[in-house]
């Protein structure tokens, strides 16, 4: 990373601290990608004022604002830069908007509770946040821990790369070696086994009713869960790569990213093409809980938050790390982390999108992140160890 960028994220970090068959058709809507600004390195001065804009103290607030209009319009735009602030907001608005950060930043705060000294692949919370899978490497057994973390002996799978808990908590779905995936009823444990091309991702509709899979393809395939049946196949131009298959909240989208290519969105009835997102190289997806946007993982480090609904690049986030391999929303929306390669677990603020806290992994590779159902608990797997973080809000 330029030393100038490094720089720059240290001064925001500070701020903040407060001290069917369907193929995709080429003249299908594609979205504008704006550019993002480049960092500028600051002078001290400007730094420490920009610092206190977060301070809980009144008096050191008001100081700091003065001495940022005493810069005039250099301050201002250090200060806007700094918190990624748009360029027609007015001074008041830009101060209001620092302050407002730095409050976020007081009334959340993330205590490491929990850490499992050996490395993790996956992790997902039932719907009910009774019960952790813990998948430690590709390829292994799905372990089940309480909501406390502690081991309940249960355990799934035996070759499984990926797995996914139902929504309605109804049933669960893994890989089982290639070619091979099981759909287990939870009360009964009968298996629906559908065939699949390696060990595809997955995902199921909100309802329960649906699951989504595909692998290194241009194809994503919608099975019935009841009977393993296949209702449709959702085909993408370009060049094929590790697909990442995702529905909307509502279920009435499903999105599907590629490791190779660009992003499309679909209508999951008519199966028709809504939307390309032209920004190339995904890993992985995830929708903020009331649909209205979608953030995605790139492989360059960045993180583009989308609007589903029409295409637009709403913002592209640096994330600190060199690849972005996972991100969450809080269950309430208010918080999205991210996690990747070289790099820390970042807090977002998911009402401004900036950064609120770093938290250190313990690995160099963040697979993946979770939030507990509850929003109290957030579990990071990594490729040295497992580690999880209370949080409190006084939200």
């Amino acid at each position: 990373m330029p030393s100038h960028v490094a720089k720059s994220l240290v001064v925001f970090a500070t701020i903040l601290a407060g001290t069917g068959s369907v193929r995709a058709q080429q003249n299908a809507p594609k979205a504008q990608v704006p550019i993002a600004k480049p960092a500028i390195l600051q002078d001290p001065e400007t730094e420490a004022a920009i610092a206190q804009l977060g301070s809980a103290s009144p008096q050191v607030r008001a100081k700091a604002r003065k001495t940022i209009l005493d810069l005039g319009k250099p301050g201002l735009d250090s200060l806007r830069r700094a918190i990624a602030a748009a360029d027609d907001i007015s001074p008041e608005q830009l101060f209001v908007l620092a302050e407002d950060i730095g409050r976020e930043r007081r009334n959340v705060q993330f205590a490491q509770t929990w850490e499992l000294a050996e490395k993790s692949w996956r992790v997902a919370w039932r719907p009910d946040g009774q019960r952790l899978g813990l998948l430690q490497e590709y390829g292994g057994t799905v372990t089940m821990l309480d909501a406390d973390l502690k081991q309940t002996g249960d355990s799934f799978g035996g070759d499984a790369a990926k797995f996914a808990f139902d929504p309605t908590d109804q049933t669960f779905a893994y890989n089982n070696g290639d070619g091979v995936m099981l759909i287990a009823d939870r009360k009964t444990g009968r298996l629906v086994r559908l065939a699949v091309t390696g060990k595809p991702s997955l995902a199921y509709s909100p309802d329960g009713r649906h699951l989504a899979t595909g692998g290194y393809s241009n194809d994503v395939e919608m099975w019935q869960v009841a009977d393993g049946t296949r209702v449709s196949k959702f085909s993408v131009d370009g060049i094929k790569g590790a697909l990442s298959p995702l529905f909307s909240p509502n279920g009435k989208l499903l999105v599907i990213g590629n490791r190779n290519d660009t992003t499309h969105i679909f209508d999951v009835d008519s199966g028709k093409l809504l939307q390309v997102l032209e920004r190339k190289s995904s890993q992985q997806l995830v929708f903020s809980p009331d649909g209205s946007r979608l953030a995605i993982a790139y492989v360059d480090g960045k993180i583009g938050i989308w609007k589903p609904t029409n295409g637009t690049l709403e913002k592209l986030l640096d994330s600190d790390a060199e690849e972005v391999f996972t991100l969450a929303w809080s269950p309430d929306g208010t918080l999205l982390v991210s996690a990747g390669l070289a790099g820390p677990i970042v807090v977002w603020s998911g009402r401004h999108l900036a950064k609120l806290h770093t938290l250190e992994p313990g690995s160099v590779r963040t697979f993946r992140l979770a939030f507990r159902p509850d929003g109290k608990l957030l579990v990071a797997a990594g490729n040295k160890t497992t580690r999880a973080w209370s949080i409190e809000s006084a939200r």
